[in-house]
């Protein structure tokens, strides 16, 4: 399923990095748990960008009723010390899976 959501992502965005991270990439989720993705991209990130790669998987999500969570930001960005700062950041970094 994680495959699927890549060439999903990857089909939208050729460059896009995605990162697992949250309790399915510690692996301590339970089965309603929801699938927290990072997605970096070399873009400039936007609601609308977040949005298309929402609506691309959707119908994952409706084929497995597995949940996707996305965060969706620019490398730039996200490699910035203002990003590096954030408690968010420093959970995906050390607990984050690159699919």
């Amino acid at each position: 399923m994680l495959e699927r959501c890549c060439e999903a992502i990857k089909a939208i965005d050729p460059s896009a990095e995605v990162i697992l991270f949250g309790s399915r990439a510690r692996g301590d989720a339970e089965s309603e748990s929801d699938y927290d993705l990072l997605i970096l991209t070399d873009d400039e990130a936007s609601l609308k960008k977040e949005d298309t790669f929402l609506e691309q998987l959707f119908p994952i999500e409706l084929d497995t009723g597995a949940v996707f969570t996305v965060i969706l930001t620019n490398r730039k960005d996200w490699s910035s010390s203002l990003y590096e700062a954030m408690p968010l950041y420093q959970n995906i970094r050390r607990e984050g899976v690159v699919l």
